[in-house]
């Protein structure tokens, strides 16, 4: 599980079915048993339907999509009470939470590996908008960021390892120029002004 990460699953799974509900971000690893599916719930929304593979779910509430991204194996995954798609290793589904649509996107190794970057301890910021990345810091560090003046323009680039402290991505953000300021409540506010 990621940070800020919800799984629930029953003491003892069902007879016919291993069913569990994910909130936030969560990879797995299952074990192909064609007498009793892997389902995963996602937020109500979503559901993939695992043939015995490896994947990554990304559901948090404040994102506006939920990504289902297959790395090895098949999974079934859709909108709730409609239609499916089976993915290929490789292969990412991107459903609209607002709209509830889905579309099949394929993702490169460097795109998977960015994908999964975070349950092998580390950030992997690529290309991502500043408001992306600051979204997963955000759960990571437990603080709010907030954005005076708009949000600026710019992307991240490289990796950083998740088990740097706080005042140390601070120290960082300084160095990329990035200006902002800490208040009360761990509250980063990203100032865009020249």
């Amino acid at each position: 599980l990621n940070a800020g990460s919800l799984i629930r699953y029953p003491v003892v799974f069902a007879k016919d079915q291993r069913k569990v509900e994910v909130e936030g971000e969560a990879y797995f690893e299952v074990a192909r048993m064609k007498e009793r599916p892997f389902l995963v719930s996602i937020a109500g929304k979503a559901s993939v339907e695992v043939l015995g593979t490896s994947f990554n779910v990304n559901a948090y509430a404040n994102e506006s999509h939920i990504y289902t991204t297959l790395f090895q194996g098949a999974v079934r995954t859709g909108i709730v009470n409609k239609s499916a798609v089976v993915l290929q290793p490789g292969q990412q589904a991107v459903i609209d939470s607002k709209e509830l649509k889905q579309v099949v996107n394929i993702k490169d190794e460097a795109a998977l590996n960015r994908i999964a970057a975070w349950k092998s301890g580390y950030f992997n910021f690529e290309g991502l908008p500043l408001q992306e990345a600051m979204r997963q810091l955000e759960r990571w560090y437990d603080i709010h960021v907030t954005y005076e003046d708009g949000i600026p323009e710019i992307s991240f680039w490289g990796k950083m390892e998740r088990s740097l402290p706080l005042e140390t991505l601070l120290q960082m953000l300084k160095g990329a120029r990035l200006r902002f300021r800490m208040e009360a409540g761990r509250k980063l506010v990203i100032i865009n002004k020249p």
